[in-house]
């Protein structure tokens, strides 16, 4: 006996109407092998191209970044028996800014330590940041003596600072330091110390007891920063009078704090830098351009 479609559904709308366990029927839909593998080949070109994509905008410079810097970078310091300590500072979003601060303490102190005693240069990419870190730092890297810095691009206020704490200066060849005067204020308000004793200056009575307080600050941070890279110029200038001009340009304000001290403005103020050389400066570049290296990496 055969049985069609219509007799078996027949057959179970009756157990239904019964009282029995309801059965349901579905079709099977069968599909085509040829558009089943059709369908596969476009999701993996799709696929391919999405991964070529992102290697192309991310995957080389990640990959050139960490080899750059774990291996290539290691082997070219370890040749001069010299570990290092990158210090570099990127990040500018608005509450999470990368600056010389209390992190950066921390990453220095954790590389000294696993040095042992061992020799170590730095490399500098930074905007500046905390004076009291800075000053921290500079104490730190001056008592280890023969500490040479390298700064590929920029190094600026509080950067400049810890560059002048080593021993030797090695700068690129479109690279920078700037002044140290220091900033300071708030949301309400914000500028250089030089800024707020002229609207201290300028407003005499009328002037807001935050600015009075900030021109007051910023004039024993002055005096502060002053005496402070006047010695870090000890083993750069000998000439007193002449070290005791350069650490006052570099600290009272009076040119903009993002003024670009370049291998030619260092010399002539007779700071002595001397220039990175071409291989290493390629594999510098490799290094500050890849973005899974942020804040403090040594090796």
């Amino acid at each position: 006996m055969t049985m069609d479609a219509q007799d078996l559904t027949t057959i179970i709308s009756a157990i239904n109407q019964s009282g029995g366990l309801p059965i349901t029927m579905q079709s099977v839909v069968q599909t085509d092998p040829f558009q089943f593998w059709v369908m596969m080949a476009i999701t993996a070109i799709g696929s391919l191209f999405i991964i070529i994509y992102a290697w192309e905008l991310y995957g080389k410079d990640l990959v050139s970044g960490f080899y750059v810097t774990r291996i290539v970078l290691s082997k070219w310091f370890k040749q001069s028996g010299r570990h290092y300590i990158l210090i570099k500072h990127t990040n500018e979003a608005l509450f999470s800014q990368s600056m010389i601060d209390g992190k950066t303490l921390i990453g220095i102190e954790k590389a000294i330590l696993s040095f042992k005693g061992e020799p170590f240069d730095i490399i500098l990419h930074t905007p500046g940041g905390s004076v009291f870190f800075a000053q921290l730092l500079s104490k730190i890297i001056k008592d280890k003596g023969n500490v040479r810095c390298f700064i590929p691009y920029y190094a600026m206020s509080g950067g400049t600072f810890l560059a002048l704490s080593c021993k030797e200066i090695f700068l690129g060849s479109m690279a920078c330091l700037g002044p140290i005067d220091p900033q300071l204020g708030s949301l309400f308000g914000y500028g250089s110390a030089k800024s707020w004793n002229e609207v201290v200056r300028i407003k005499r009575r009328r002037a807001s007891d935050t600015a009075i307080q900030m021109a007051f600050a910023g004039k024993q941070y002055t005096e502060s920063l002053k005496r402070d890279v006047y010695c870090l110029l000890s083993d750069k200038i000998s000439d007193d009078i002449k070290r005791e001009s350069v650490a006052d340009y570099l600290t009272n304000g009076n040119v903009e704090h993002a003024r670009q001290l370049t291998i030619t403005d260092l010399t002539d103020l007779g700071i002595p830098v001397k220039v990175i050389p071409i291989e290493l400066g390629k594999y510098l570049s490799k290094a500050i351009s890849s973005p899974i290296i942020e804040g403090v990496y040594w090796r």
